[in-house]
């Protein structure tokens, strides 16, 4: 355990030494069956580019031991796969690991089922809450009691939907509860909860509009490279809304957006054009930061 502790060290440059000291520390602890060396180079692995069969086999060793961690790991890349078809998902064998990690108490594991549960309806065929929906809603609880805020992110996000709902049937909302949680995560710096609040504000519901609010938050969120903060204020900077105008630092919020995948699926049903014409599924990153230049947020 003692090698281990001084990769740490050595990571955090003390005693003149880098990443790769550290690192060869944690592999020669790994190699006696240090469970936390094998998750801090699974991690390693893949937040450096690094293989992610790699990391998948030092995770594997931390399951062998329960260790949470690597269980809420195992869990998500079998439910994601690898984008080059190496790792196939998995959605039985990642729900068992994620499974075993909320059995032990990883809030994490608990935000990642919540969410997989989520994609089945919400409601049954009368109407009722589905017993997949209750059970997302009480891993969300738990683990936001816990102060995950991934956790408080999605509740606030289920919570916005209802509240849209009622007042799309005219009801008045007052101090929404959506409104609550996002600013709670937004104030200790979580990044999707500084980008919606920045939304509400933007758009004047859930709150009184407030534009400079609303840019303060999304400059917290670009801080952390969120791709719809760098949308949002590319938009704002674009039109010289609450910003003054600077098309080409617009042109860079745009580009690092795309880069960061804002021009794929999993962003563009979040996106409203002046025409408010969808983007199409699949664009290029350089079709992308041209339509963005001329797009205007309403």
């Amino acid at each position: 355990m003692a090698m281990f502790y001084l990769g740490r060290l050595y990571e955090r440059g003390q005693e003149g030494k880098g990443i790769d000291d550290a690192v060869a520390l944690y592999r020669e602890s790994a190699s006696r069956g240090n469970v936390h060396a094998h998750y801090i180079l699974g991690c390693h692995q893949m937040r450096a580019g690094g293989s992610l069969a790699e990391a998948l086999l030092h995770f594997e060793e931390g399951a062998k031991q329960a260790h949470p961690p690597s269980l809420c790991n195992l869990g998500m890349i079998y439910l994601r796969g690898n984008p080059d078809g190496t790792i196939k998902p998995d959605s039985v064998k990642g729900r068992t690991f994620l499974e075993h990690a909320v059995s032990l108490g990883h809030p994490h594991a608990a935000v990642e089922l919540g969410v997989l549960l989520l994609r089945s309806p919400q409601t049954t065929d009368a109407g009722q809450e589905s017993a997949d929906f209750a059970r997302a809603m009480e891993l969300f609880i738990g683990a936001a009691e816990k102060g995950d805020l991934d956790a408080i992110f999605h509740l606030a996000t289920i919570y916005e939907q209802s509240e849209n709902k009622r007042r799309d049937r005219g009801e008045s909302l007052e101090n929404p509860r959506s409104f609550q949680l996002y600013e709670s995560a937004a104030q200790v710096g979580h990044a999707p909860s500084q980008a919606q609040l920045a939304k509400i504000y933007l758009d004047g519901q859930g709150a009184p509009r407030d534009l400079k609010k609303a840019i303060s938050l999304l400059q917290g969120a670009v801080k952390q490279d969120h791709p719809m903060a760098l949308c949002e204020l590319g938009f704002l900077m674009e039109n010289g809304q609450g910003v003054e105008r600077n098309l080409e630092e617009a042109r860079k919020l745009f580009e690092r957006a795309a880069e960061l995948g804002m021009h794929s699926p999993l962003w563009n049903h979040k996106l409203i054009l002046t025409d408010q014409v969808m983007l199409p599924l699949y664009v290029t990153l350089e079709a992308f930061i041209t339509m963005a230049m001329g797009w205007k947020r309403i």
